[in-house]
């Protein structure tokens, strides 16, 4: 069983070597100095192994605990490496999917449609107010009271109508998921 003295003990190597814990997980010593966590594991008779991260930006007790999530994904019939691949494609998407990313498509989408070029432009004019505020946001993952926020910022300028016009553009962009039709509502009933 792996302790914090062991691990900061251990000098690198010729070769790679691995300094074992317990239930599968190892720490590697590679040749470079670095140490990287991993743990082996069996998944549907094959040989796997799952690389946690590096020490000592995850600790024992972080990697121990990241093991036993691992071992809870076998056992409900999911395979680790798979669901960590998965996270990070979801992530890269979320991450591309931005408000401002949304909102550029959502404009292009009226541009299509033969919306009044007027229109489109004063509907930029408002949506250029929203994007310091949450435009490199993932859409995605955008807080009711961020979008509030939004709201806010224009009214404190004193101009009620571009509050309320922007309301109407934002819950489009948004498309009215729950989050935003909750944040449009608080602010509805504060001022209508």
């Amino acid at each position: 069983m792996l302790t914090h003295i062991k691990i900061t003990s251990a000098k690198p190597s010729e070769k790679l070597y691995k300094l074992h814990d317990t239930l599968g997980l190892f720490l590697a010593v590679k040749p470079n100095g670095s140490k990287l966590w991993r743990v082996n594991y069996r998944y549907l008779g094959k040989q796997k192994t799952l690389h946690l991260g590096p020490w000592p930006a995850l600790g024992l007790a972080d990697a121990r605990a990241k093991r036993d999530a691992a071992r809870k994904q076998i056992a409900e019939g999911f395979d680790p490496s798979i669901e960590k691949k998965r996270a990070r494609i979801a992530a890269k998407y979320a991450a591309a999917n931005t408000f401002e990313a949304v909102a550029q498509k959502w404009i292009e989408k009226c541009e299509r449609e033969g919306l009044a070029t007027v229109t489109i432009d004063k509907t930029r004019w408002l949506l250029a107010k929203a994007y310091p505020v949450i435009g490199t946001l993932p859409i995605a993952q955008i807080t009711a009271h961020e979008a509030l926020a939004v709201l806010r910022k224009v009214e404190a300028t004193g101009a009620h109508e571009s509050a309320r016009r922007m309301r109407s553009v934002l819950s489009r962009v948004f498309g009215l998921p729950g989050l935003a039709r909750y944040a449009f509502a608080l602010w509805r009933i504060r001022w209508e």
